[in-house]
């Protein structure tokens, strides 16, 4: 299984890997730095170039995303894709996730300690980190970040490419946009256009984000 990212997240998504014991033929794929490692603490090969990616999933297609980032995750994903190979999520045993109409979407990340509670859709590719809340009725879009501790209350929406800052709190039926960012310990109290910057208790928009290209 081929591990997007060598460093930082990627860290912790190993030791993930390492408690499930799913460490056999383990790689990183790392494309920006080239000139890097070629091994991830001297025991996991990193591999450098997407053509030998494609032969690695000749064997396993697998791979996840081992990135922070919004924007990384959902580049290298669709990078790798049309390399062939396959969005795999990694779900953390401590992690409690509701049994009831919960829909998880290829390739998310959910960390240590985290609570999903029942009818919640998560989609494509999101990083749900350690410790943070999504409760009941909640809905989070594609490539999202969900930063540690930060807490998602009944109803709530957060859209494609958003991230919320660590601690930050979204309160019950309130409607995130795509491509906002929220900053860490905010309380959104109010629904969020896209393209939007908050931070502040309340919540307030500081400026707009650029468009997605993608």
């Amino acid at each position: 299984m081929l591990v997007a990212g060598a460093s930082r997240h990627a860290k912790e998504v190993l030791d993930i890997l390492h408690r499930q014991n799913q460490l056999d033929d383990l790689r990183f794929f790392d494309d920006i730095n080239i000139n890097g490692p070629k091994f991830f603490y001297e025991r996991f090969p990193i591999i450098h170039n997407v053509n030998d990616v494609q032969e690695i999933f000749k064997a396993d297609n697998r791979f996840i995303l081992g990135l922070g980032s919004t924007s990384a995750r959902a580049i290298v994903a669709k990078k790798l894709q049309h390399a062939g190979g396959s969005l795999h999520s990694v779900i953390a045993e401590t992690a409690r996730i509701g049994h009831f109409q919960v829909m998880l979407g290829a390739g998310v990340n959910v960390m240590e300690f985290v609570l999903i509670s029942s009818s919640v859709v998560i989609g494509e590719g999101s990083l749900i980190n350690a410790f943070a809340a999504i409760h009941h009725d909640v809905k989070v879009g594609s490539y999202c970040e969900i930063s540690p501790r930060a807490t998602l209350l009944g109803g709530s929406s957060v859209g494609d490419f958003s991230s919320v800052g660590s601690g930050a709190v979204i309160l019950p039926n309130i409607k995130v946009g795509a491509n906002v960012v929220i900053g860490a310990g905010s309380v959104i109290t109010r629904d969020i256009p896209d393209n939007a910057v908050v931070v502040g208790v309340p919540g307030k928009v500081i400026r707009e984000n650029s468009p997605r290209g993608f």
